[in-house]
């Protein structure tokens, strides 16, 4: 389950990176799935929307989410 959260997550970096899905994100992030994912990955929901609302997230290997 973990690994669906993560791949759903890096999904969402993609788009960001990508463009034109901005509507799109800022509904998932704003919403409570998002946070449930977020906490599964054992990741903290509100720092990971501040840094996608400013632009300044860390782009890491995708890899190491896969594995």
């Amino acid at each position: 389950m973990i690994r669906l959260a993560s791949a759903i997550l890096i999904q969402m970096i993609k788009d960001v990176d990508n463009g034109g899905y901005q509507e799109d994100i800022d509904t998932f992030i704003k919403s409570s799935w998002f946070e449930q994912l977020a906490l599964l990955a054992d990741l903290d929901p509100d720092y990971i929307k501040d840094q996608i609302k400013s632009g300044t997230y860390r782009r890491i290997s995708l890899r190491a989410a896969y594995r």
